[in-house]
């Protein structure tokens, strides 16, 4: 483990215990939950799909490997404790085994940028929306190499006040992201977000 990562996992243990035991206890659940499924499955006789439910698990825990190895541990763990501030939003990570984050990446803040959107969308989501909301962020390898990360939400639009936000955290984006939206309709909303390298 090189310095950086130390010291943050430090930090982290030192200062935010609750949300570790807390991203723990989540992750025990689901994986007790994926097995009882399983099993269930099992003593049912149906063994195409306890398989089903197991490469299932076998995919959440190779993503998470992706995700723990992405280059930037402070985003690694938002992305971690994401479904516990914003229960209501279903959210997905999907990683790349080519991606990497460069060091420009944290050098120039790409995290925190990440990070922001991110945290504007749960909030928004969390007090304004009655209907469940599913979030799935991808981080795959785009122009020369460097980041692509695919933001798509499918949910009803933020409208009023709220757009005005979301155009600084925009404008915020655009210091370190060539910003494209892809689609704007009733139900789905998608951002992708190339990182630039100067």
């Amino acid at each position: 483990m090189d310095m950086v990562k130390a010291e943050t996992v430090d930090r982290f243990f030192m200062h935010d215990s609750q949300t570790f035991l807390d991203i723990l206890t989540w992750k025990r659940h689901l994986l007790l939950n994926h097995l009882q499924i399983a099993l269930g499955y099992l003593s049912l006789g149906k063994e195409e799909q306890a398989k089903e439910s197991l490469y299932g698990l076998v995919e959440h825990f190779k993503q998470e490997h992706l995700l723990s190895r992405l280059g930037d541990p402070d985003l690694v763990i938002f992305l971690y404790r994401y479904p516990l501030l914003y229960p209501n939003i279903q959210f997905e990570v999907e990683i790349s085994e080519s991606v990497s984050l460069p060091r420009s990446f944290r050098e120039r803040k790409g995290g925190e940028q990440i990070r922001d959107l991110l945290q504007w969308i749960g909030k928004n989501y969390l007090q304004n929306c009655e209907e469940e909301c599913s979030l799935m962020l991808r981080f795959e390898k785009g122009l020369n190499d460097l980041p692509r990360i695919t933001i798509d939400l499918f949910c009803p639009p933020i409208g009023g006040d709220r757009i005005d936000e979301y155009e600084k955290i925009k404008g915020r984006l655009e210091k370190g992201f060539d910003v494209e939206e892809m689609g704007k309709n009733e139900k789905e909303w998608a951002l992708s977000l190339n990182w630039k390298e100067n």
